[in-house]
């Protein structure tokens, strides 16, 4: 574990070095986001013409 947060915390995108932490909680089942929610969340995946579900470029949100 320790290994990949130090190796992900290395990435770099656009000039913009990662933020990384480790999330010890549990997520819970059956959580969806509303309808708004996903709308706006669409709007940053670029999904590939032949492989929609499965080649999907995410566009990060910038932080200020």
């Amino acid at each position: 574990m320790e290994t990949v947060l130090k190796r992900a915390g290395n990435f770099v995108w656009r000039g913009v070095k990662t933020t990384v932490s480790l999330l010890a909680s549990v997520y819970q089942k059956g959580i969806t986001l509303c309808t708004k929610e996903k709308a706006e969340l669409e709007k940053r995946l670029d999904r590939s013409a032949q492989l929609p579900q499965w080649n999907i470029t995410i566009r990060p949100l910038t932080v200020n």
